[in-house]
Order: C-alpha cells, then structure tokens, then sequence
C-alpha cells in the first residue's frame, strides 16, 4: 500500500514540508484546508511545473531561473520572454537567424527586420548584407571598389553590384552619397542617421537626433552597440515583462522642468503593475486612486490633464 510508506511522525515543522499544509503537532504531522483551520487527511504535495515566464518555481522552461528570494520564473541574462509567455528567446537575433519579433533583429542591427514570413532577421530595403552588417546601398552601379570612388566611405557590392555605405553611415536622401551616423542632440537631415546610433525608437526631429514618442534617452551600453553609445530604448508598458522593481522605474530627466519622472509602477508576479494608491488608465499609465468618490467628469478631466503631463515630460 502507497500509505504505507509515508511517515507522519515528527519534531519539527520542517519534517513536515512534504505535506500540504502540515505542521507538527504532538509528534505527528497534522493537515488543515488551505484558507481555515480545519482538520483533513494529510497528502503528499504535488510537484507541479509551471508553464509560464513569472510563475512559481521550480522552472520547467529551457533558459528559465528561480528567483530564490521570491520563489518566481523568470528569463536568463540574454533572454526575453515569447509573446506568450510560455518560452525564453534570445533578446537579439543574429542576421538570417530565426526570429519572433522585430526588436530582436534591430537589437543585433538596427537595419534588419524579422520578415514576416520567413522569420528570419533581414536587412530593410535599401540595405544588403555584407560582411554579417546590414549595410546601405547607393543608386550607383559599379563592378569594383574603384567604381565608388568618388563616393566617401563606399565599397562595392558584388552580390548587387552597387555602391553601398561602411559601416556607421547611411544613404542621403538622393542616395548617391554616404552620411555619417548622429548621436542624439546632433545635426542630421533624415532619421536613418540617427538610427546608426541610438536605434529604432530615435528619429531627425529640427534637423537633430532625439528619441521617438514613447522612447527615452538611455545612456545604458547595450550588447552589439558600439562602445559608448547611447539608444532610445521604448518606456517600459503597463503589463510588460520585468525581473525586479528597477524594471519598471524608468527615470528619465525631462529637458524642461530638469525633474526626474516614474512611471509609478512596480514589479509584481513578473509583470509591471500599479503601485500602492495607483490604478492604471488606458492599459498604459499609472495614476494617483482618489481617496473619495470622484464625479465621472471630474475622474476623466483629472486622468486626462494627467496623461498630458506624462506626455508633455517625455
């Protein structure tokens, strides 16, 4: 028989841990419903997996690790969650490499792309790989280096046979001449010169470099970047995936009021939530729950004055 091989005897709680719900008392492991105090037969615990990123431990995912202090799943270094939250995939992704989302292609290089059939990491129109980069190509045909000559900074594709870029410059907007990449606050003329810097979320805003809405500018080196880089990385969402509190406290200095501004969210069971005292609005801001009973009205005018802030901070 199955019972005969479980032992309620004890001395402390510990010996009781294999239990659902037990602790020892009088020597022998005694079992309570979960949420009362009262009495049921002791049962083994079951050893349950979970199946997603940001559930209990232990982890069944490949590339998955226990948080010991809060008993959760969550990605490896170099690792993000699929859309489902199911498996970790690699945060970038190398080109002709399979791919689910966009950002893990611009993450390796900022002018590739995950295509949408093959999901593979390709290089944008008007770029062609050379050399493992995604390099821009000139409306100039050519059969050897010396074809480009008069064209800065260009070499000749043979697989195209054309003029392209090297590496940290673009096209201009006649496509016969290569530009250098901007860093942000630089002069630039279109937004491809701004990406060779600081990324997909940067854009040519008055003929200089700053980030796209919903962006901010990180001074934070990341992986694959040249050294001492800047980027625009996108604001963290409500719901997004995080392993600890700083996760969600984006702080970013708003040029204007030269204050530090947060999201006012939290790290909770993996995701980016609400703190204390807060509710979100719209599934993409966090703000301050009224301590009384607003009007309708009076709750959508204050929501909308301070999602105008937020916006105008950023």
């Amino acid at each position: 028989m199955s019972t005969d091989l479980i032992d309620f005897t004890c001395r402390t709680d510990k010996e009781c841990e294999s239990y659902e719900n037990a602790k020892c008392l009088n020597l022998s492991c005694s079992c309570t419903a979960r949420g009362s105090n009262e009495p049921i037969e002791c049962k083994p615990k079951d050893e349950k997996l979970t199946n997603i990123i940001g559930g209990p431990c232990p982890c069944s995912q490949p590339h998955s690790v226990c948080n010991m202090a809060q008993q959760l799943c969550y990605c490896t270094d170099g690792h993000v969650p699929s859309k489902d939250k199911r498996r970790c995939i690699s945060e970038w992704v190398s080109l002709d490499m399979h791919c689910e989302t966009m950002r893990q292609c611009q993450l390796a290089d900022t002018f590739s792309a995950c295509q949408a059939t093959q999901h593979r990491c390709l290089c944008k129109e008007n770029f062609e790989q050379h050399l493992g980069k995604c390099r821009a190509v000139l409306d100039i045909s050519c059969n050897t280096d010396a074809d480009c000559k008069g064209n800065d900074y260009s070499l000749c594709l043979q697989s195209v046979k054309k003029c392209a870029c090297d590496v940290g410059y673009v096209q201009d907007r006649n496509m016969t001449a290569c530009a250098p990449g901007a860093v942000y606050g630089a002069s630039c003329s279109q937004n491809a010169q701004c990406h060779v810097h600081l990324g997909a979320g940067s854009m040519c805003l008055e003929n200089s470099c700053a980030c796209r809405a919903k962006h901010y500018h990180s001074e934070k080196q990341l992986p694959l970047r040249p050294t001492n880089s800047s980027s625009c990385e996108p604001l963290v969402p409500y719901g997004g995936y995080c392993r600890r509190y700083e996760d969600c406290q984006l702080h970013h200095m708003d040029q204007q009021l030269k204050a530090n501004h947060t999201t006012n969210m939290q790290c909770r069971l993996g995701e980016c939530a609400c703190q204390d005292g807060y509710v979100a609005v719209g599934n993409e801001v966090c703000v301050p729950r009224s301590a009384g009973a607003l009007a309708p009205k009076a709750l959508l005018l204050s929501t909308f004055l301070y999602i105008l802030s937020f916006i105008t901070a950023l």
